[in-house]
């Protein structure tokens, strides 16, 4: 069902990479670099081929977990997710242990990406990929969005508290 609407079928990274290759797409004020859309798509290239290394994420649209400050990462973690086909699970970086475990258990985690300085994986009892063991991925030429998204598949979840107080996943 298309809902009336033309869906989109190519990543808006890949059109902005291959029409305004060399603007100005992501400023880390982390550590003040700058990544041109060429530099962002291919550092989601990266982060894809190193998540699709690890085992036990096969399955068919996993849902994974991101726990990073907003950096660069943030942003290469969140955008290789949806290239591989795979639902991003938002985990805010300030939760205690318990409420990661909590929200993890709720969204049914498959495995959990972690940010550089980051803490709380450990707490959850899906597999936990630190942001160190997916960067150094062999460079590549730009390639095809992997994954076809339709209009009634999960691409993000995010919690939200609403007017009970209690965390639910919004996707």
């Amino acid at each position: 069902m298309t809902h009336g609407v033309d869906w989109p079928t190519e990543s808006p990274l890949r059109v902005r990479a291959r029409t305004t290759p060399d603007r100005i797409a992501l400023h880390d004020p982390t550590d003040g670099r700058r990544l041109t859309y060429r530099e962002l798509a291919a550092a989601v290239d990266e982060r894809v081929q190193a998540l699709s290394a690890h085992e036990g994420l096969s399955a068919d649209r996993p849902r994974v977990g991101y726990l990073h400050a907003p950096t660069a990462s943030f942003v290469t973690t969140l955008y290789a997710l949806w290239e591989l086909g795979w639902t991003a699970v938002g985990l805010h970086t300030e939760l205690t242990d318990e409420e990661l475990a909590r929200n993890a258990a709720i969204a049914d985690l498959d495995a959990v990406t972690v940010g550089k300085n980051q803490s709380g994986g450990d707490a959850l009892s899906c597999p936990s990929l630190d942001a160190g063991s997916l960067a150094g991925a062999e460079k590549h030429e730009m390639q095809e969005p992997r994954a076809r998204w339709g209009p009634d598949e999960t691409a993000l979840v995010l919690f939200t508290s609403g007017t009970t107080g209690r965390p639910k996943g919004s996707g």
